[in-house]
């Protein structure tokens, strides 16, 4: 039996009850990044609304026109997707080590969580870097692919890879799983049920939203409940699996 969304939020929260700082550690760089970047955009915002009101400001028709247009070709298209590799790669490694710790979390709830701000970092050691980069690379490789016939399918696509980090974490250590693995497995789990976790995304955006009204703020509380619920998301959805199997 499927596990509705609100049951994966109500065991997250029981789970962060008395331990929201804990939390709150695990996913601080992203969320601090994120409400950086949300006062970033907020300044400039605020900066081109100051220079449109001034009075002197009067951009005429033909400065408009005068503008040239850059078009994008196809050297600038391929530029921009491996230039984005650098970012993918190091979101990789952080989005790793964050679900590593709440399906741990998950998995053993009386866990003693020690040291969650250096667990957020665990995918950057020696022992999970090299998987998990080529994880992630392979992941982007194969989203772009999909993207390049129409954006829906690259969407889709981005759906059916999301469990890959948490099959990574409990298959790690057979060694007779390798990369593409890993990544197939996802997909086979995620049949069917891909819309409900974009439910379960969609359920956040009020929330999201709220951020952003308070300049940011409530991500840091945000960012690590929509973490932890991912790895429910996964947790439960693999309990059934095997239930399937031993029936």
């Amino acid at each position: 039996m499927e596990t509705k969304v609100s049951e994966l939020k109500r065991e997250v929260r029981a789970l962060f009850k008395g331990n929201w700082l804990t939390a709150v550690q695990v996913t601080l760089v992203p969320a601090l990044f994120k409400v950086l970047t949300m006062f970033f955009i907020l300044i400039l915002t605020a900066i081109i609304a100051y220079i449109f009101m001034q009075p002197n400001f009067q951009p005429t028709l033909k400065s408009i026109t005068d503008t040239p247009v850059h078009v994008n070709n196809g050297g600038e298209f391929v530029w921009q997707i491996f230039s984005n590799i650098p970012g993918v790669l190091i979101g990789g490694l952080l989005t790793a080590g964050i679900s590593f710790t709440f399906l741990d979390w998950l998995q053993q709830p009386k866990i003693n969580i020690e040291h969650p701000f250096k667990l957020a970092f665990q995918s950057f050691t020696s022992r999970y870097i090299g998987p998990v980069l080529l994880l992630a690379l392979m992941m982007y490789i194969f989203t772009i692919l999909w993207s390049l016939l129409l954006v829906i399918p690259g969407i889709v696509a981005s759906y059916s890879y999301r469990m890959t980090y948490y099959i990574y974490r409990d298959h790690q250590t057979d060694t007779d799983w390798h990369t593409l693995d890993y990544i197939r497995a996802s997909k086979v789990m995620m049949r069917g049920a891909k819309g409900r976790l974009f439910y379960l995304d969609l359920s956040f955006i009020g929330w999201h939203l709220l951020s952003v009204l308070l300049l940011g703020i409530p991500e840091f509380w945000v960012m690590p409940y929509q973490a932890a619920t991912n790895a429910a998301f996964y947790h439960h959805l693999q309990q059934q699996r095997e239930a399937n199997v031993q029936n």
